[in-house]
């Protein structure tokens, strides 16, 4: 007999259950009417000691996402959120052109940390006057004391000259700004090969991105062996990889191991959990095939989801108190079983990376990116830039890698309380971004480095203060490796709350707005 998880109307969920409201888009009505993209009423809440994303329609059922299989994990992310609350709009106004507009209203001091543009549109390359007219629109969008990382898409074009020279042309208009140029292996080394090569610029790196599926994980180790061969003929460059992955999640314990031995080279790696465009659809074809229910006798329902791999289904009469399940109180149990159009438990991801590591990374290492928030004034006292490091905390959760001569791939939460840290340092961040700490500041913030500092850890207060050590911490950030799990969000999974802290932002050429994704 299948067990089953109920999960609550999303009307009749008590004030007590909902963790936060939102706006979310109908699958239904975005995939299979095909009646464009509309926000509705939605919530995030908890049911089961779990997490969910509940969609409310007003023609379809409420739609249900496992949103993450932990409770305690999901409130552990949440709580490092620094970010203002979101003004969402009333129902008067929910079907709004673009995100922009809600992002305007509700988070006007946010800025992106990677902005991203595409110099191959339409067919054809952008004119040099277009790309600064681009780049300019970009630079006007931010503070005078803010910068950005700047990502080239070039996995488009087959010109690969005429893309290397429009990328150190880009270099150009905003040098010392970080650029990421995202293409893929051969078309990087093409580019390598080229007299004047985009990667020989300090300031330019190569991001690449592979798609891992469950059989093919000899295939993908190959691959990043031939890239960090390639990698190793370059002086001084490093890139950053992503490993695009879905379920049923392949085996990364032989490439986690592969890319972290290669920390000098390998400066960040993303694994980010994906659904596939027509897996969405034949799970969500699949639902609504299944269901038994008419959708007029609906709003008198209680939703359940099977953990057999069966297809939810609604039920009329069902009281949600005659229903439990079995393994409510289990973090652990596994979520795969769930239709893919019901599930992007970013948590059963994270607990398949600590087996993958063989316990030498663990759940608690991984930490919300946006606890570098923090960081910001100290980068920039050492050369980094001021970049703005502020993403929603449930979008991306990494482990900070320490290496060194006595360490090798450590997790930074074994050498520093990060998490304590993050909520001492609050009150001095304002004088940090100023630059007007003063004596008796420096003296309370230095009590406060060295109280977060573990047993044989290294004094922290002197690396990020003292100017005549900015090329020792520089050089002992330059060891750091980034492993980041990104909770991408698709279609079927838009959160308005979260996607107005995005970390990242695409620009749409020729025109004002701005996409974040």
């Amino acid at each position: 007999m299948a067990t089953t998880i109920t999960v609550p109307k999303f009307l009749s969920a008590s004030s007590a259950d909902v963790l936060y409201r939102t706006l979310s888009i109908c699958p239904r009505c975005a995939l299979l009417d095909r009646s464009g993209l509309s926000f509705q009423p939605s919530s995030v809440i908890v049911y089961e000691e779990r997490v969910w994303l509940v969609c409310q329609c007003p023609i379809h059922p409420p739609h249900y996402t496992l949103y993450c299989s932990s409770l305690p994990f999901f409130q552990h992310v949440q709580s490092f959120s620094a970010s203002p609350a979101v003004a969402l709009p009333t129902s008067k106004t929910l079907a709004l052109p673009d995100m922009e507009d809600i992002v305007a209203k509700s988070a006007p001091e946010h800025f992106p940390l990677i902005v991203e543009l595409s110099l191959f549109v339409a067919g054809a390359f952008l004119t040099n006057d277009q790309i600064m007219e681009e780049v300019s629109r970009i630079r006007k969008s931010f503070p005078p004391n803010r910068q950005f990382v700047l990502k080239i898409v070039g996995r488009v074009t087959t010109d690969i000259q005429g893309l290397n020279d429009r990328v150190l042309f880009v270099e150009t208009l905003i040098r010392g700004y970080p650029i990421l140029l995202e293409v893929t292996y051969e078309r990087m080394s093409i580019i390598g090969s080229l007299h004047n090569s985009a990667l020989l610029q300090p300031y330019i790196y190569p991001a690449l991105k592979y798609f891992l599926r469950s059989g093919d994980e000899n295939i993908c180790k190959a691959e990043i062996e031939h890239l960090l061969a390639t990698l190793k003929t370059y002086q001084g460059i490093q890139a950053v990889v992503t490993i695009a992955v879905e379920r049923p999640f392949p085996d990364m314990s032989e490439i986690l191991q592969l890319l972290r031995a290669h920390y000098a080279l390998i400066r960040v790696v993303i694994v980010s959990l994906e659904r596939p465009p027509k897996e969405l659809m034949t799970s969500l074809i699949s639902m609504v095939d299944q269901e038994k229910v008419d959708l007029s006798n609906v709003t008198a329902s209680t939703a359940t989801i099977s953990l057999d791999g069966s297809a939810p289904r609604r039920k009329s009469s069902v009281s949600s108190s005659t229903q439990t399940a079995s393994s409510s109180s289990s973090y652990s149990s596994p979520s795969s079983d769930l239709p893919t159009i019901n599930n992007i438990d970013v948590f059963e991801l994270i607990q398949h990376l600590e087996v993958s590591s063989a316990g030498t990374i663990t759940i608690p290492d991984f930490l919300p990116v946006s606890v570098a928030s923090v960081l910001e004034p100290f980068l920039g006292m050492v050369g980094y830039g001021r970049l703005c490091i502020r993403p929603s905390p449930f979008c991306g959760m990494g482990v900070c890698l320490v290496n060194g001569p006595s360490t090798k791939s450590v997790p930074a939460t074994r050498i520093f309380n990060l998490k304590k840290f993050f909520v001492d340092i609050q009150p001095f961040i304002p004088q940090l971004e100023e630059g007007k700490m003063g004596f008796f500041g420096a003296q309370k913030l230095k009590k406060v480095i060295e109280s977060n500092t573990l047993p044989g850890g290294p004094d922290l207060y002197k690396y990020l203060t003292e100017k005549k050590r900015a090329g020792d911490t520089r050089n002992a950030i330059d060891s750091m490796q980034f492993l980041v799990v990104h909770n991408n969000m698709d279609i079927a999974s838009v959160d308005v709350v979260r996607r107005c802290h995005c970390a990242v932002q695409t620009v749409s050429v020729g025109s004002e707005k701005k996409t974040r994704v």
